[in-house]
């Protein structure tokens, strides 16, 4: 089924053990050129070849896993230096508003405190006022 032959597509041992199968089945080869060995030949060249090719296609396929991995790692910085900017943007628009309304409130209680240190004034003017007034009332009475 499609299933089956998608897992042997990504299964790097299916090709070995199928061509290993092969070998130890095709006895009509033999002689001519064939992976079965023949006279003076090891019978574990076949295998040896199976595994290093296995090998290989590990290989390659740790490579490409290194490439997927080192791409999406570029993604994600990538994504998180431009939603860092967004943050960063949106806290300057936040502070330039809030910095407005910070700013006429400061203005505002800089003229009440300048209004009270006036009236303050006054006050101690009054207060002097009347301590000379009473100090004159005392003296005539």
């Amino acid at each position: 089924t499609a299933a089956i032959a998608e897992r042997e597509d990504r299964d790097p041992t299916h090709d070995v053990h199928q061509r290993s199968s092969e070998v130890l089945t095709d006895n009509s080869a033999i002689g001519k050129g064939s992976p079965l060995p023949v006279v003076g030949q090891s019978r574990a060249e076949p295998f040896k070849a199976a595994a290093q090719q296995l090998i290989e296609s590990i290989n390659t396929k740790r490579q490409r896993d290194s490439e997927i991995v080192a791409d999406l790692r570029h993604s994600l910085e990538e994504e998180m230096n431009d939603k860092y900017i967004r943050v960063q943007q949106g806290l300057s628009e936040v502070y330039d508003k809030t910095s407005q309304s910070i700013q006429e409130k400061l203005e505002e209680l800089f003229a009440t405190l300048d209004r009270i240190g006036k009236l303050e004034m006054e006050l101690q003017q009054v207060s002097k006022a009347l301590g000379t007034l009473y100090a004159d009332m005392q003296g005539q009475g």
